[in-house]
């Protein structure tokens, strides 16, 4: 049955499913467009989104830190790879490519590149043959 949604409907089932706006309109029977439309209307409820989901990520990055410390080598590569970067802890390095030379790019010169070559005419083109 649908739900009218309010204020203090919402803030409970917030909480509930962690900030999962689909969640929430299923439990409410309405479209999860409706519950986001409707918590970007009053900032308590936005607040109410944005706290269960920071809570959610504490709960991971504690899981997380938990599995590290038992020795868990895919949590631990993850955390590397993620949080370990500006110790050298990556697979590829990020080149950046400044706007001056990005406006410079000679876009004609590569596209003709990339364009057909005529064949040669195999029989005008002195094969080295005498005829």
């Amino acid at each position: 049955m649908k739900k009218r949604l309010s204020i203090d409907l919402l803030l409970p089932l917030i909480a509930e499913e962690d900030g999962n706006l689909a969640a929430i309109g299923r439990r409410c029977d309405v479209t999860r467009q409706a519950v986001s439309e409707y918590v970007h209307r009053y900032p308590v409820l936005e607040a109410a989104v944005q706290d269960a989901r920071e809570s959610i990520n504490d709960e991971a990055e504690a899981a997380l830190r938990k599995a590290i410390r038992e020795g868990n080598i895919t949590a631990i590569i993850f955390h590397l790879k993620t949080q370990g970067r500006g110790r050298g802890y990556v697979e590829r390095q990020d080149v950046g490519i400044s706007k001056a030379e990005e406006l410079d790019f000679d876009w004609e010169r590569a596209i003709g590149r990339l364009a057909p070559r005529p064949v040669a005419d195999t029989e005008s083109s002195g094969n080295g043959q005498g005829t």
